[in-house]
């Protein structure tokens, strides 16, 4: 009975102890909900907030930039000196800052201090007894405009040479004021006045491809000053001999070439070779071409030879444009046109270069060419010089072509290459098996040239 007492109270004990533990845990639990409702008064804030309060503005960062700036200019003048802008190479363009160059003395124009292009003097800070030039070109006429040191020097002639090169261009700076880009511009324009010293201002728009020169008003202004449009077009490029038209054509200047033609530009000039503009065209491109064909007085130049007898067609053949050339003979262009006996497929013969397509242009246009002979009675054969032409020949006319054929002195073409000691052309025609053992009239075969020539390797 005790035992079972005791055993009894053992259970109470632990039940009780069980519930006061249970009860213990959830109160706990329960406080810890009531400070999570507590918390959940005030909403946390969320992660993308959480990220901004991060963020510098971009005001911030336009300040930091700023600062940065005004640092480093501080520095640079601090260990520089107020020369720091002044870079190494003379020829470099940079802005000149205006609170220094309202500093400087002009020297040249003497007489037209508010010129927008001028040589200003000045020094270094730390060399004061020492000149430095500078050439100046400020966009515009306001005190407050941009300014570009152009060059510097410590010979004043040096600049002053360059100065009035660069005045005597001053309607292509003056334009220059106008356009988006004003420091590309100036570097192209500086670049083509030292590429082309002897250039006048018209070549050196034309080399620049300032179209606006052309535009109806500042033709208005040139034809008001010492500098009419027409004689313009008449003024020679040296030492090419060439006129501003044909110096456009030959820079694919399409958009200027038009504007010339459209106001009236002669179309019949000829450079010091007697090329003409349809001349230039062919080596320039088809687009050229067809430009120059929407003109009526430009279409009696296609057959015109210059001063070496080509017509414009042959040029398009040994520079070996096959598109040209099939559209000079659209337009008419002549194949029967020879230059010194020699037809166009000669021609082709006798060109460096990848002018297979050519080749085939030529025979698909006119087929007799491949039989005819100069007047030394050469073939085409004969007068190939060049691995390329000849294989393209061969590959495309073998049939039709006489390998062994004797020109007026009985050497077939194998004797000519080996005279000319032209291993790839022998190696060339011998693969299509032409005669190895032909003999010219004093009995010669191609192995007696070559051991004549002591040529070991043929």
């Amino acid at each position: 009975m005790n035992e079972e007492g005791r055993a009894s109270g053992s259970k109470e004990k632990g039940a009780v102890q069980a519930v006061l533990e249970k009860g213990g845990t959830i109160e706990a639990s329960g406080d810890r909900e009531n400070e999570a409702e507590e918390e959940l008064q005030t909403p946390p804030p969320s992660p993308s907030n959480g990220r901004n309060n991060h963020r510098p503005s971009l005001f911030s960062l336009a300040q930091v930039s700023s600062k940065l700036g005004e640092l480093w200019s501080t520095a640079r003048e601090s260990i520089f000196g107020e020369d720091y802008w002044i870079p190494s190479d003379a020829n470099e363009i940079t802005l000149f800052p205006l609170e220094l160059l309202r500093a400087h003395k002009v020297v040249f124009p003497a007489n037209d201090h508010r010129s927008l292009l001028r040589v200003v003097q000045g020094s270094f800070k730390n060399k004061p007894a020492e000149p430095l030039h500078h050439v100046v070109f400020s966009l515009t006429d306001s005190p407050s405009s941009p300014a570009y040191s152009l060059f510097r020097s410590n010979a004043v002639e040096d600049a002053v040479d360059l100065c009035r090169r660069c005045l005597e261009c001053h309607i292509l700076f003056r334009l220059i004021g106008r356009s988006n880009d004003a420091k590309k511009n100036i570097q192209d324009l500086m670049a083509k006045l030292r590429q082309y010293p002897l250039y006048r201002m018209i070549h050196i728009a034309i080399a620049c491809d300032r179209l606006d020169l052309f535009s109806d008003a500042n033709l208005e202004y040139l034809n008001g000053m010492s500098t009419p449009f027409q004689s313009l077009m008449k003024m020679m490029v040296q030492p090419e001999g060439k006129y501003p038209l044909l110096l456009a054509i030959e820079m694919h200047r399409l958009k200027i070439v038009r504007r010339m033609l459209t106001m009236g530009a002669d179309p019949l000039v000829k450079d010091i070779n007697g090329n003409n503009a349809i001349h230039y065209a062919s080596l320039a491109s088809v687009q050229m071409l067809e430009l120059l064909w929407e003109f009526e007085n430009c279409r009696v130049l296609i057959n015109q030879p210059n001063n070496e007898g080509y017509v414009p067609v042959m040029l398009a053949i040994r520079a070996g444009n096959p598109r040209c050339f099939a559209t000079l003979l659209n337009f008419g262009a002549e194949l029967s046109m020879r230059v010194q006996g020699r037809n166009p497929l000669f021609e082709a013969m006798q060109s460096k270069g990848k002018n297979t397509d050519i080749i085939k242009a030529i025979i698909e246009a006119s087929p007799d060419l491949v039989k005819e002979r100069d007047s030394s009675g050469n073939t085409a054969l004969h007068a190939a010089m060049y691995k390329t032409p000849l294989m393209g020949l061969l590959l495309l006319k073998c049939k039709d072509v006489n390998l062994n054929a004797k020109n007026y002195a009985g050497q077939t073409p194998l004797h000519i290459f080996t005279h000319k000691d032209e291993i790839g052309l022998m190696i060339t025609l011998l693969s299509y098996c032409c005669d190895i053992d032909a003999q010219d009239y004093d009995g010669n075969t191609a192995l007696h040239v070559a051991v004549s020539k002591k040529n070991i390797e043929v």
